[in-house]
């Protein structure tokens, strides 16, 4: 009777382990399971101003295509956004894990995440870095002779400040005619001694033309500059920052092929004469990575009409800019 009593009790026993391991395995092939799920991190660009030639858009998605291969169960997602619609969603609560932008964007100051890296541009606060560039270009005066009556000046997309370029260059814009980028093209064009304040995009439309200007970089400053800032949630803020190093260390493949400048290019190496132009540019002063659209039309004004503003109106105007140091 104690013989089979305890050979009952063995059976139970080993009835009840065999149900723990039994409930436990799937619980361990889920947790397994969850581990591999998929993952996507978003990405938006915007263009904030003309880049030389083709769509930021096509080189971010390039470099993402080329990271997900280097990546197990992550993929990426690149949305080209217009300014104001980045800003409405931004506004309503949407937004992506990265965003590549430029200064002039509205909303994104505050959602930007502080990184473990920094550059010599102007994404920083107090020494923390929030933003960092990954591509640039510049402004130009181009002419047909080395002396000019009529000048036009670009606006741009209007979020640059072309007479911030001039003005530090010491050119006189007073009676400058500023217009959208394609008409003071194209009234430079057709004027028979004028000259126009423009950037590389201008100098592809010469080059098109199969026109020989004059050319005379404007070197002191520029604010045609793509920054990259993560805003993601912080479960995927280390997939987002992995991309990030990635797509940095390996931008410069892509900002030639823009006819931009890599922050991390030093010397020329093709024959692209626009990139050559760009690299006789040496910006020193900037513009914050997060400045509003009204601090820069602000600017734009000031310097537009400099002989008629005070001392102090220019000297808390210069303030706005920030130092510039390209690696």
């Amino acid at each position: 009777m104690k013989l089979l009593k305890r050979v009952c009790f063995i059976v139970a026993l080993l009835i009840a382990s065999s149900s723990i391991v039994f409930f436990a395995l799937p619980i361990k092939r889920k947790s397994a399971q969850k581990k591999d799920e998929p993952k996507v991190i978003t990405v938006w660009q915007i263009d904030m101003f003309e880049g030389g030639k083709g769509a930021r858009k096509d080189s971010v998605s390039r470099l993402a295509k080329a990271y997900e291969k280097t990546q197990k169960s992550l993929y990426t997602s690149v949305i080209e956004q217009t300014v104001e619609g980045a800003e409405q969603k931004l506004a309503s609560g949407i937004k992506p894990d990265l965003i590549s932008f430029s200064a002039g964007l509205d909303g994104v100051e505050g959602l930007a995440k502080k990184l473990p890296m920094s550059d010599g541009f102007a994404g920083s606060v107090n020494g923390d870095t929030f933003a960092v560039a990954w591509a640039y270009g510049g402004y130009f005066l181009i002419s047909k002779t080395e002396s000019y009556n009529e000048l036009f000046i670009s606006s741009g997309l209007g979020y640059n400040s072309p007479c911030s370029a001039a003005y530090l260059s010491g050119i006189d814009i007073e009676n400058a005619i500023i217009l959208p980028p394609e008409e003071a093209f194209a009234s430079f064009a057709k004027s028979e001694n004028g000259a126009l304040i423009g950037t590389q995009r201008d100098l592809v439309r010469a080059e098109r033309k199969n026109s020989k200007p004059v050319i005379k970089p404007l070197g002191e400053y520029t604010d045609l500059v793509q920054y990259m800032a993560i805003t993601s949630d912080e479960e995927n803020f280390e997939a987002s920052l992995s991309f990030l190093k990635y797509f940095l260390s390996e931008s410069e493949k892509e900002t030639e092929k823009l006819n931009l400048l890599s922050p991390y290019k030093k010397q020329k190496t093709s024959d692209n004469q626009v990139i050559a132009r760009l690299l006789e540019l040496k910006p020193t002063k900037t513009l914050y990575a997060f400045a509003s659209k009204e601090v820069i039309a602000s600017l734009d004004e000031t310097f537009k009409n400099s002989k008629n503003k005070t001392e102090n109106e220019l000297k808390i105007a210069k303030c706005t800019f920030k130092s510039l140091k390209i690696n």
